[in-house]
């Protein structure tokens, strides 16, 4: 063991709202094809 196995490590990541809406879109798609309707949810509502 060492200090990493008790560390939780998160990344940042930083798009434009063009960027945001395009991906938005594609994680939707994403999510309801892997039965996450919450997930799919949650990114729809961020589109306008």
């Amino acid at each position: 063991l060492s200090v990493y196995d008790f560390q939780k490590r998160s990344s940042l990541i930083e798009v434009s709202e063009a960027g945001a809406q395009k991906l938005g879109r594609i994680a939707s798609v994403l999510a309801h094809g892997e039965g996450l309707q919450a997930h799919a949810r949650a990114a729809e509502m961020r589109l306008k």
